[in-house]
């Protein structure tokens, strides 16, 4: 396997489902003995249409993944690096259709909307 080969480990994750974000970062801990950063990149677009004819069911697979998919993320992060000695960094991907409308589909511009602060 290519990870084996280049000295890293795999496991599938679909960051919509919070036990596989939670069972990747567990991997990460029980290989490297801890967490120090996280980076959040999971993101896809939408289907494109006008907002008055937006199909929710199209809505909730983006969502599922660029919003959701971030808040597991960042749970099962913070869990981890709190529980250890040191401190760590969670980095999330942003993009500027959050905050500038009308540069890609509604679903995409919607997920990636909005700012968390940890503490």
């Amino acid at each position: 396997m290519l990870a084996d080969s280049i000295g890293a480990c795999y496991i599938h994750c679909d960051v919509a489902k919070e036990s596989d974000v939670e069972s990747a970062i567990q991997l990460a801990i029980t290989w490297k003995g801890k967490l120090d950063i996280l980076f959040s990149n999971a993101g896809i677009g939408g289907i494109a249409s006008s907002i008055t004819s937006l199909d929710m069911e199209q809505v909730k697979h983006p969502i599922s993944i660029n919003l959701l998919g971030k808040v597991h993320a960042i749970k099962h992060a913070a869990r981890a690096m709190l529980r250890c000695s040191t401190k760590g960094s969670i980095i999330c991907t942003s993009s500027s259709t959050g905050i500038i409308g009308g540069l890609a589909s509604h679903p995409y511009s919607l997920s990636k909307a909005g700012i968390i602060r940890l503490m």
